[in-house]
């Protein structure tokens, strides 16, 4: 089955570079938010049993996963829906890159494979 190549519109370098950085800074608040409601969240369990700090370091370190997980799942969501506009590579149906690149040239001039090679001059002169 032959796809052929999908193009988008063009966008340009500063456009692309500021949607990878809006990416990267969505990541990092939704990381900074997981962190922070798992601080207030174990301050409050804290106070409510009435010790100070096994429920905030439980969470906090339950935290790490949670949001290294959210952030791994938005980035790759969101760079996948980011269309760059460059061709699939692999799928080609040039028929002159295949010949030439299959190994099969034979020599032009009827001898041998390694004509030319040996104490033969390289250029042919009329004389």
């Amino acid at each position: 089955m032959t796809r052929k190549p999908h193009f988008t519109r063009k966008r340009s370098p500063r456009s692309h570079n500021l949607t990878i950085t809006g990416i990267a800074a969505l990541t990092g608040f939704v990381s900074l938010a997981v962190v922070l409601v798992a601080l207030v969240l174990g301050l409050w369990i804290d106070g409510l049993l009435g010790k100070r700090g096994p429920a905030t370091i439980c969470l906090l370190v339950a935290s790490v996963p949670v949001s290294l997980y959210l952030m791994i799942r938005i980035a790759l969501g969101l760079v996948g829906r980011l269309q760059l506009g460059v061709p699939d590579v692999s799928v080609r149906d040039d028929p002159a890159t295949s010949d030439s690149q299959s190994g099969a040239h034979e020599p032009q001039d009827g001898g041998s494979a390694s004509a030319g090679t040996g104490s033969e001059p390289s250029m042919n002169k009329e004389e």
